[in-house]
């Protein structure tokens, strides 16, 4: 089976939080969680959740969506997409969900040249104001 693999907005809401955005490859996950949601802080972007099914993952899919979010992020907030960063929850747990697959992604990313380490399970995208994104010959969306 082919999958179609834009990925697309499928829905927003808004919690205590901030607003949030999703989005897949169909409007309609079936039963399973959507691809991607975006934490859309006024601060930058953050990709909160990513979901993947195995066989779609390593294929790049994860990467382009990032590279697209950090264009977003700066276009919207003026500032650099993150990683998910530390935070409160309601029970006063505080949690840092970077997953190891999040992580080599991010790994891979500074790597590249498109985002830099700044912490333990924290990352940023390199922004043209600090004269340090790569330029990417087959476009980043």
């Amino acid at each position: 089976m082919r999958y179609n693999t834009h990925l697309k907005r499928i829905r927003t809401f808004i919690t205590p939080e901030g607003r949030f955005g999703q989005y897949d490859y169909t409007q309609d996950p079936y039963n399973r969680p959507c691809f991607f949601t975006v934490f859309e802080s006024e601060d930058g972007f953050i990709i909160r959740n990513a979901f993947l099914p195995e066989f779609l993952q390593r294929l790049g899919i994860a990467t382009r969506f990032y590279k697209r979010m950090a264009i977003e992020s700066i276009q919207i907030t003026g500032k650099p997409l993150r990683s998910t960063q530390k935070r409160l929850l309601s029970n006063g747990e505080t949690v840092h969900e970077l997953s190891p697959a999040a992580v080599a992604l991010w790994e891979s990313l500074a790597r590249e040249g498109y985002a830099v380490r700044i912490g333990e399970k924290n990352y940023v995208f390199k922004t043209k104001e600090n004269d340090t994104v790569k330029h990417d010959p087959q476009g980043i969306r």
